[in-house]
């Protein structure tokens, strides 16, 4: 039921002519998350399926529908945060919900999208239920979970990986020592990141696409 709300668009009657009905991206994501409101007041489990829907549209952001205002990052950042609250849910309940790689893939490339890389804060003390720090940070501790219930990522997930390290290396901040310092620590942890991603991508995967290569 989820996953069919999420629909763009709806049809009219066989005698009338079809007719197209856009949703916004915001609009989409209030339907689905009041029909999980409503299941979970009515006791029923969501399975697999509808997490990975459910997952999908949180991590959609605004500015993906032409309809949405590009500035909202900020609703953006809570929208990830509620998408690892699902994480969590469907983390903690193997009895109904035998997790896959897309719901975790979903959420792994939107923090490896999300280009406001924030490194006001320590990113070593950064939580997994919260946005603070860098997203490339954000994005390994998804990698992690993943891994930990036996998952292997796919092409699509170490690209992303690559795009996020490559955009942290790049990241500069203002020339004074303690951002020299930062820089040069910004391009030593996206170095490992890349060198332990190419390993497992030559592993994982055996004739990666020209994209990727």
């Amino acid at each position: 039921a989820i996953s069919s709300s999420l629909s763009s668009t709806t049809t009219t009657t066989q005698n009338e002519p079809t007719t197209q009905k856009l949703y916004t991206v915001s609009q989409r994501r209030t339907m689905a998350w009041t029909l999980q409101a409503h299941m979970q007041q009515q006791q029923l489990a969501l399975n697999e399926t509808a997490y990975t829907a459910l997952m999908r549209v949180t991590c959609q952001r605004e500015g993906d529908n032409n309809n949405s205002n590009n500035s909202n990052t900020s609703n953006d950042n809570n929208n990830l945060q509620r998408a690892e609250q699902l994480l969590d849910q469907a983390e903690a309940d193997p009895h109904h919900v035998k997790v896959k790689l897309r719901l975790y893939s979903t959420l792994l490339c939107a923090y490896c999208d999300d280009d406001n890389d924030n490194d006001d804060d320590d990113t070593t003390t950064a939580t997994t239920t919260t946005t603070t720090g860098s997203p490339l940070l954000a994005a390994l501790r998804v990698w992690s979970r993943l891994t930990l219930q036996n998952l292997t990522c796919t092409e699509r997930e170490y690209m992303a990986l690559m795009q996020a390290a490559t955009r942290h290396c790049r990241k500069k901040n203002n020339n004074d020592n303690h951002n020299n310092n930062r820089n040069h620590s910004n391009r030593a942890a996206a170095a490992l990141v890349m060198e332990r991603v190419l390993s497992d991508l030559a592993q994982d995967v055996l004739v990666p696409s020209r994209p990727c290569s």
